[in-house]
């Protein structure tokens, strides 16, 4: 059975506040970087930007089920093709036998983490023009300048903005 995202959010909401709070933030953070973005935002701009996005395709590497299906989703809402994998391993294993546009990586999961599988991944000379950006609940300035150091392009926050996540992808996916 495919959880659809109202059937997903009706679940995460009934799940015990401490979890559901901890886990998956149902509301979107504020910062002044979304405020700005919110208020500049013209209904043409999202338009053009799922336009773009519509067919791509990416590789989301997530070990939280959770997370797993939320992303997955939105994702999919942009019209974005999702391979998964559920750690490092399995990421650099999707890479041997799919195409991808771009790596949605989160940098810590079991059996090998999202910087050594980059580390890993930009080894291949197929893959080191491959945008790989992090998606960790680590926001500290360290944190994202690890993430640049092992090789990622860029770093999204958890719990995810998604007009932040998209326009990233679209800079970092769609070419000009």
């Amino acid at each position: 059975m495919r959880v659809t995202p109202p059937r997903t959010l009706k679940a995460i909401s009934s799940l015990p506040s401490t979890y559901a709070d901890k886990q998956v933030p149902l509301e979107k953070p504020h910062s002044e970087e979304t405020a700005i973005a919110e208020t500049t935002e013209t209904t043409s701009d999202v338009a053009d930007i799922k336009d773009a996005l519509d067919g791509l395709r990416v590789l989301l590497a997530e070990d939280n089920e959770i997370n797993l299906e939320l992303e997955t989703e939105l994702l999919e809402t942009y019209g974005i093709e999702v391979t998964i994998a559920k750690n490092g391993v399995e990421a650099i294993e999707a890479l041997q036998v799919s195409e991808v546009d771009g790596v949605l990586m989160d940098c810590q999961m079991p059996v090998m983490d999202g910087y050594e599988a980059t580390r890993r991944i930009r080894e291949d000379r197929r893959f080191q023009t491959l945008p790989i950006i992090a998606m960790t609940g680590n926001v500290m300035a360290g944190d994202r300048d690890k993430a640049l150091e092992v090789g990622m392009n860029d770093h999204i926050a958890k719990p995810i903005d998604v007009n932040f996540m998209v326009r990233k992808l679209h800079t970092w996916l769609v070419s000009d």
